[in-house]
């Protein structure tokens, strides 16, 4: 569902030479790898855990992405706002829902005004809290699936009300 929705967000941007792409918990790299298939040439991976960061390097090596078009490193989201030079315009995150609640204050540092974020690996019955917290962060739910028990849905920040 992560990569469906990635491949929605990105068939509505412009110019994704220039887009940025950010995937945090990044596991395999599957996600950047499908930014990467679909044109994004800019990448920031990150990931808590050693095994998932060596498995990103190995996937995104052997399927040919040049070392320039991604920046991969052990650590959490913090780590990845401390190194980014702007903010990107979009992120996936597939990892659990007690994670994602911990970053939600969080995320409005990691992309632009107008930036959308991807989120997934979540239980259906958890999506109610998430929604929630989102939403006290300014966040719109933008679309929403559902599959066999889990869902996929993507973000993006609500615009400041006129005076």
């Amino acid at each position: 569902m992560c990569l469906e929705a990635l491949e929605f967000r990105l068939a509505g941007e412009t110019d994704l030479t220039q887009f940025t792409f950010a995937d945090v918990g990044c596991g395999s790299g599957i996600l950047s790898l499908g930014a990467y298939a679909l044109g994004c040439r800019k990448m920031y991976l990150v990931d808590t855990d050693p095994l998932a960061v060596h498995a990103s390097a190995d996937n995104l090596a052997l399927n040919g992405v040049p070392n320039e078009a991604y920046w991969l490193r052990e650590g959490s989201l913090g780590e990845l706002l401390s190194v980014l030079p702007e903010p990107v315009k979009g992120f996936a995150c597939n990892i659990q829902t007690e994670i994602i609640l911990g970053m939600v204050p969080y995320l409005a540092q990691l992309i632009q005004p107008d930036g959308w974020g991807i989120l997934s690996g979540v239980p259906i019955e958890k999506y109610p809290a998430l929604a929630e917290a989102f939403a006290r962060e300014k966040w719109t739910v933008a679309t929403l699936w559902k599959r066999q028990g889990w869902c996929c849905f993507t973000i993006r920040r609500q615009p400041p009300r006129p005076f």
